[in-house]
């Protein structure tokens, strides 16, 4: 931890090369909660339905260049370059996560699209004006410093290029106890209120800024890992051993406590003025 309490971006890479199974068996691919509109029988998994919506915010297409900020093993920027023809930078302090992401393109078929790389969001080393668009999908929870993150974004981004996020916030108040409990099972920094956003957003100097409050589809996501905690609880032992398993899933429902009654979900989009 840094002296302000937050994770630094190396440690946040330390923790991803080391820990990335468990988040391969927790959400594969597409490391962001789901999304249900009553389309459940078209084929497409929730996870995969919610990339589709910010997909559709972003506005991207051929010939733009869009960067994912925070893009775990890449499952995101790859259906987004798959679906628009974009081109798409994703970045990540995770060695790991940039080899995987990079196999995923492979497999995909998508190597001439997508591009990752080991970048720290605080210090891009882009010029100005360098992407059409932008997102971070639940990514900013990991910046120790979310305005300066914010304002390289903005800085990199071109004139009236959008920028989409969404994140966890804190809904209800978080006692002491129960910030530690959700900063140790999801290894983040402490959340902030949504309103905090907005004026992030505004000092980092984006306009036009809309939310949605996703929190109903945080719930929806919640209940499906509920279900799915016992079949991950047996590949997390398989993996590891009991210990870890059990330890796992003692955080596991607290924090699933914590999301279902204290945590809000948003997806706010900005522009670029």
């Amino acid at each position: 931890m840094s002296k302000s309490g937050t994770l630094s971006p190396a440690q946040v890479g330390e923790l991803y090369n080391n820990m990335h199974w468990l988040f391969d068996i927790l959400m594969g691919d597409n490391r962001h909660i789901g999304y249900w509109d009553g389309s459940e029988n078209d084929g497409i998994s929730p996870r995969d339905r919610f990339t589709d919506h910010l997909i559709g915010e972003i506005g991207a297409g051929p010939g733009q260049h869009v960067l994912d900020v925070g893009c775990g093993v890449g499952g995101p920027a790859v259906r987004l370059a798959k679906t628009t023809g974009a081109t798409v930078t994703g970045i990540t302090v995770s060695s790991e996560e940039v080899r995987l992401g990079t196999s995923l393109a492979e497999r995909e078929s998508a190597s001439h699209l997508v591009t990752f790389e080991q970048v720290d969001a605080m210090n891009l080393p882009y010029p100005d004006n360098s992407f059409s668009a932008a997102w971070a999908i639940e990514s900013l929870l990991y910046m120790p410093d979310r305005i300066r993150c914010l304002r390289e974004i903005h800085r990199v981004l071109k004139s009236d290029g959008r920028f989409a996020l969404t994140d966890y916030t804190e809904r209800l108040p978080l006692g002491t106890e129960q910030q530690k409990i959700f900063t140790e099972t999801f290894m983040v920094n402490p959340l902030i209120r949504v309103e905090e956003y907005d004026d992030l957003l505004a000092e980092a100097g984006f306009d036009r800024v809309t939310r949605r409050d996703l929190t109903a589809q945080l719930q929806l996501s919640c209940q499906e890992s509920d279900r799915d905690l016992p079949a991950k609880l047996r590949q997390i032992e398989e993996t590891t051993d009991k210990v870890f398993s059990g330890y796992y899933r003692e955080y596991a429902l607290r924090a699933s406590s914590l999301e279902h009654d204290y945590l809000g979900y948003v997806m706010m989009v900005a522009h670029k003025n």
